[in-house]
């Protein structure tokens, strides 16, 4: 019997980690502990920022958005394909104003 061969996956390169912040706590219902994994979703349909990159918990609950700094040269390279992003929360407190404002969010960047 002969074997079929698993289709080749994209060779990807880790190019580092960027710490930011997700911003906009005190509007979402969504929460994040130190150490949870994170979903990023792009929001390029937006007419006030095409830029946004929306934080999402694990139950697919928005926590708030990435940094409009980084995510204005983040984005179009997600966009165009040249990176893939992953997220987590690192160990740290949230920082608070009047309630949670922001919280620390790594961002693991592959080329791809």
């Amino acid at each position: 019997m002969r074997s079929r061969k698993q289709p080749r996956r994209p060779v990807e390169q880790f190019l580092g980690e960027i710490e930011t912040e997700i911003v906009g706590l005190q509007y979402y219902g969504g929460t994040v502990t130190p150490g949870e994994h994170v979903n990023l979703e792009r929001e390029p349909e937006n007419q006030y920022a095409p830029s946004l990159i929306r934080v999402e918990n694990g139950f697919f609950q928005t926590t708030g958005y990435i940094d409009r700094h980084t995510s204005s040269w983040l984005a179009p390279l997600i966009d165009s394909g040249q990176v893939r992003v992953e997220g987590y929360i690192p160990a740290g407190e949230v920082t608070a104003g009047d309630g949670p404002v922001s919280q620390r969010l790594a961002l693991m960047v592959f080329l791809s």
